[in-house]
């Protein structure tokens, strides 16, 4: 078993990481990086990888959940990198491919980020949550949310979680109206959402990191 820590990245502080933190016990600082054992788990894991459906999960040890338990998945990952000839033609490479992700379940390059998110979010047992988005986010978010009965408001989307249309005065962006959402009901704001850098503790960059408010 390969037990990664938190390592904050202001006071180099070490936390086992047993539970998603927002900020490091020791010095309060914001940003924590998730580290691996990535020597042991070279030594150990590709025979078992091999064995496993071809998709974003089949290297769960890599990623920052704790209990495969709380996986929330529609398929994500395992997309097709294809050959481009022509822009290999054009580029003078021979070897040049692109990684097809509208093979993802929604079409969407944030399918991964989306599986993840609430995934982490169901293992913290959060059951709501605001994403501000023009599509790419929100689609999958609001798609993969109700696979758990989790609600997400969702700004400028409408495809399954709970639409919430964001609406305000002229040059307030749709981060600075979401936030305010959050606060307001009580719910989790993203890091990232809110305009401050998300923390690497519960998710990869770009995941909806979760703040309480």
């Amino acid at each position: 078993m390969h037990e990664p820590y938190l390592l904050c990245l202001k006071c180099g502080e070490r936390t086992t990481f047993a539970r998603m933190l927002n900020n490091c016990p020791r010095c309060g600082h914001d940003l924590l990086d998730v580290r691996y054992d990535y020597a042991a788990i070279a030594r150990e894991m590709p025979a078992q990888w091999a064995q496993r459906p071809f998709g974003l999960w089949r290297y769960r040890e890599l990623l920052p959940l704790r209990n495969p338990a709380n996986i929330v998945s529609m398929g994500e990952g395992g997309t097709p990198l294809v050959q481009s000839v022509n822009v290999g033609t054009m580029l003078g490479h021979d070897h040049i491919f692109i990684k097809d992700e509208r093979q993802g379940p929604t079409g969407s390059f944030k399918d991964r980020q989306a599986s993840l998110a609430i995934s982490a979010m169901k293992e913290a047992d959060v059951m709501e949550a605001v994403v501000a988005s023009t599509g790419n986010d929100a689609n999958p978010c609001s798609i993969t949310a109700p696979c758990r009965s989790f609600t997400a408001a969702i700004a400028l989307t409408n495809a399954g979680g709970e639409v919430v249309v964001l609406a305000g005065p002229s040059g307030v962006g749709k981060s600075t109206l979401s936030t305010a959402l959050a606060i307001s009901d009580s719910l989790c704001v993203s890091q990232a959402t809110s305009g401050r850098p998300a923390p690497l503790t519960s998710c990869p960059p770009a995941l909806m990191t979760l703040l309480p408010r």
